[in-house]
């Protein structure tokens, strides 16, 4: 493992130990209303969910401008299975759906070519950027 990871991987600890509430490890998607959102959702839950958005892990691999973490892949990986070693949960893909995880700006910007007949890329880094401010805002009011 390189350096930067070791490093990366002591702060994603750090601030999981600082930020992610005791009460919550090993629950999964339950203190979240479950993936249909039937319950009322706990302060501690709440609270997680939105540390998590404030600091971009909510969506880690999408760019820091749309809101997401700016994470690489690796570093998304290493967050991962950090959050599974203290027994948290990303909520935010099980909650929002496809809108977080089917959205196409990973590790491009909107005018790099793209050489696949299977994707269809129409939109420029300023109207990404308007929709996905979008998405993120209903997220966060319909949560």
């Amino acid at each position: 493992m390189s350096q930067d990871l070791s490093q990366f991987r002591q702060d994603v600890r750090n601030w999981l130990g600082d930020n992610f509430p005791k009460s919550l490890i090993g629950r999964g998607i339950e203190p979240f209303g479950g993936v249909e959102g039937e319950a009322s959702i706990p302060e501690d839950a709440s609270s997680w969910r939105d540390r998590l958005g404030e600091k971009g892990w909510g969506t880690p691999t999408w760019p820091s401008e749309y809101g997401g973490g700016g994470l690489t892949p690796a570093e998304a990986a290493v967050l991962s299975e950090e959050m599974h070693a203290a027994g948290a949960i990303n909520p935010i893909p099980l909650l929002a759906g496809m809108g977080v995880t089917m959205v196409g700006i990973h590790e491009r910007s909107g005018r790099s070519k793209i050489f696949t007949s299977q994707v269809a890329h129409i939109l420029n880094d300023e109207t990404q950027r308007k929709y996905l401010q979008s998405i993120k805002r209903l997220i966060s009011i319909c949560q």
